[in-house]
């Protein structure tokens, strides 16, 4: 501890310090007791890694998504050009082609 009775600063990802001096867990939301024992506790408890597992799951949907997106203007702009020469496109890219228009976009 300093000398003015308080613990050292916790320093983490999720950690932050609100306007009055509280620590506070971003991804929860939850204030948390200013020591090292406490964050670890919260760390470990089932409602922090259970937001830590939802977390991960919205950032994997959110980058399949951009994935997805990029995907998307690229077939957009290869149909643009196919739509020229349909009679050069193979059955089997056509199919595939119907079947993502289809999965995501109805």
């Amino acid at each position: 501890m300093s000398g003015d009775g308080r613990s050292k600063r916790i320093s983490h990802s999720v950690a932050a310090y609100n306007a009055s001096g509280q620590l506070r867990c971003t991804l929860c939301a939850l204030i948390v007791k200013d020591n090292e024992i406490a964050w670890s506790g919260h760390l470990g408890s089932k409602g922090h890694r259970t937001n830590v597992g939802r977390q991960k799951e919205l950032a994997e949907q959110e980058s399949e998504r951009k994935r997805l997106e990029k995907g998307k203007r690229k077939a957009l702009i290869e149909d643009n050009d196919a739509a020229e020469d349909e009679d050069e496109m193979d059955t089997g890219t056509l199919v595939r082609m119907n079947s993502f228009l289809i999965k995501y976009f109805g």
